[in-house]
């Protein structure tokens, strides 16, 4: 598992990791390639699938990343 930080524009600091189940036999397979989890002091989001680049890319991209990512309160796991 790699980790990041980066800031916003808003200055709000986000850290960023993947996440990749050793179980094979999820229920959803759309996890099953594992995720990115996005997660600032007030929010937390989840990507799919993780991006190939994600762990060399600028701090710009892993913004734009966290943008599209939806909130993991609203994904039903």
């Amino acid at each position: 598992m790699a980790l990041r930080t980066f800031t916003d524009l808003a200055d709000v600091e986000w850290q960023v990791w993947d996440v990749r189940p050793q179980y094979r036999g999820m229920a959803n397979t759309d996890l099953e390639g594992g995720w990115l989890v996005f997660q600032s002091p007030t929010e937390k989001r989840r990507l799919r699938p993780i991006p190939p680049d994600w762990e060399s890319c600028p701090p710009e991209r892993l913004y734009l990343l966290s943008r599209v990512a939806p909130s993991a309160d609203s994904i039903a796991a």
